[in-house]
């Protein structure tokens, strides 16, 4: 399984998707061919390092503190993804 969010409103499955619905879990044939369609990218948050979390939380404008854990990055970038579409 792949994890993938939303850009724009898409079928995953059976299933009519939208960004709203946060983060999503998905065969990794169906996560490549919705990121080539330009209606989603890859979820990889878990496998970075807190300094590349706090890298992507300044290049999305996601307010953190200077003392956060790892999750919860993951949480605010994550939510503003969600908030955004």
């Amino acid at each position: 399984m792949k994890k993938i969010y939303l850009i724009g409103a898409a079928m995953v499955g059976t299933k009519l998707r939208y960004p709203s619905d946060g983060v999503i879990e998905t065969s990794p044939e169906q996560a490549d061919d919705l990121v080539k369609a330009g209606l989603a990218r890859v979820d990889d948050l878990d496998s970075l390092k807190v300094d590349e979390l706090r890298a992507i939380a300044l290049a999305e404008s996601v307010s953190v503190g200077p003392a956060v854990l790892k999750d919860d990055l993951i949480a605010a970038i994550r939510a503003r993804r969600q908030n955004k579409a």
